[in-house]
């Protein structure tokens, strides 16, 4: 049962991060962290009041009010990035600092050991973010003119939309060869 609990949480949790990334183009990454841990913590609630495993501690409390305030921060930068820049570089390079950053932490502030598989995935973890986030070369950028601004853009950046019209408003004359 653990195992399909993990998978639909993290089901949800992939696909909380790619929606709350589309609507952080249009609204500020804060407002859109903020609605999410709002959100989640009204979801997550009432699944531990029912779930009955006792009383929590004080210091459990705090532990948890500690963490849920430094992924509010994280995810608030988190969705800033994925709305200024590419998701494609933005997600991989936030999910392997995820998972670099308490392995290097649980290495060197706990003592903690790695088994050698462990070690090997770790060290796989950032050759696999270059491959992921590498991009084609797009071919050569047309030079903006009045005609272009009058079509629509067919640049794969700027998802054919014009500045300030839905996704475009990220798209202007200085980040897309088309504007």
């Amino acid at each position: 049962m653990g195992n399909v609990l993990a998978l639909v949480s993290a089901l949800c949790f992939g696909v909380t991060h790619f929606v709350s990334g589309l609507v952080s183009r249009r609204a500020p990454g804060m407002t859109v962290s903020l609605y999410a841990q709002v959100a989640g913590t009204a979801v997550t609630v009432p699944f531990a009041v029912l779930a009955g495993s006792g009383s929590p501690t004080a210091a459990a409390l705090g532990w948890g009010a500690l963490s849920g305030a430094g992924t509010g921060v994280g995810v608030a930068f988190l969705y800033r990035a994925m709305g200024k820049g590419p998701m494609s570089l933005v997600v991989p390079a936030s999910d392997v600092a995820a998972v670099v950053l308490p392995v290097l932490f649980g290495l060197f502030m706990l003592g903690q050991r790695l088994s050698v598989a462990a070690l090997v995935g770790v060290c796989c973890a950032v050759p696999a973010l270059w491959l992921v986030s590498r991009s084609r070369d797009a071919g050569p950028s047309r030079t903006p003119s009045s005609r272009d601004s009058a079509s629509r853009c067919s640049s794969s950046r700027c998802r054919g939309s014009r500045p300030g019209q839905g996704f475009g408003r990220w798209c202007s004359a200085a980040r897309c060869p088309c504007w």
